[in-house]
């Protein structure tokens, strides 16, 4: 999974351009009346078709998607299990899928629902069937309560190719940053899974390589030391958000204006995070 479209297509630079395409589904944002829809998404390469779009069935206008790539929420790979001959069954990949979700839930000790959101997001865009998104959170459920037989239905996905591995290693790292952070923990269970997936060294590198590289210490954006404390937390936001509120800078040039206005958004995001997380305490 990934954030936006951009990140997916940066994420693909250096695939070459191919006739066939990857498919993708994505959470898209309709850019007249902001509804939300899952849609298809074929990338050639690491381009995407100008014809490519959706009518809007609330608003009944047409958008093109290689125009409104801000739009795009999350987008997630396909994965053609009519492909996989290895895997027998679309409920075994659901119960592996849960299985290797839960090690990477449970590795820190806590369940946050960040997590568990994640997961659901995945399994929505992914799963298209409503039995086979029911079994993903009984699945995940049983694991989380059974880690130590979790490890045994994650061999099966050593058989899938390259493409679907990528796709399930993708949920694994968003559910490990859902919460902001990357504990170690969680970084020792992924590669304990990479080992038993089968995934290269190589290959292991490049997907984190997206997540580790955007992640930032929201307390550093806040401007404090790490803290349990979550007054502490409020009091270096608002202090934050009077320092690049964007009312200061309407008078100075433009691009002071954007800076201060990208600082402010980094603050607000940084704040929810954290504040998620402690709802979750």
């Amino acid at each position: 999974m990934f954030e936006g479209l951009a990140s997916l297509l940066e994420s693909e630079r250096s695939t070459p351009q191919s006739t066939s395409g990857k498919n993708f589904t994505a959470v898209y944002e309709c850019p007249f009346c902001h509804k939300v829809w899952n849609v298809g998404i074929i990338l050639y390469g690491n381009k995407i078709p100008a014809q490519m779009g959706i009518t809007c069935s609330n608003c009944s206008k047409s958008s093109e998607i290689a125009e409104n790539i801000s739009k795009i929420r999350k987008i997630y790979r396909v994965i053609n299990l009519a492909s996989q001959p290895q895997i027998a069954s679309e409920n075994l990949f659901v119960d592996a899928v849960a299985a290797c979700a839960a090690i990477i839930i449970a590795a820190d000790g806590q369940v946050l629902k960040e997590e568990v959101r994640e997961f659901k997001d995945f399994c929505i865009n992914v799963f298209k069937s409503r039995s086979s998104f029911e079994l993903a959170g009984d699945r995940l459920k049983f694991y989380l309560d059974n880690t130590e037989k979790a490890y045994f239905p994650v061999e099966k996905l050593a058989r899938l190719d390259l493409t679907a591995k990528k796709a399930i290693f993708e949920l694994l790292f968003c559910i490990a940053f859902s919460d902001g952070t990357f504990d170690p923990k969680e970084e020792e269970k992924l590669r304990q899974l990479a080992g038993i997936i089968k995934i290269s060294d190589a290959d292991f590198a490049e997907i984190s390589k997206k997540f580790v590289s955007d992640v930032q210490d929201e307390f550093s954006v806040l401007g404090i030391e790490k803290t349990e404390d979550f007054r502490l937390i409020k009091d270096a936001y608002r202090k934050k958000c009077l320092e690049f509120h964007p009312d200061r800078y309407h008078n100075l040039p433009e691009s002071f204006q954007e800076f201060a206005k990208k600082q402010f958004q980094a603050v607000q995001e940084a704040f929810e995070k954290l504040k998620r997380r402690y709802e979750n305490v």
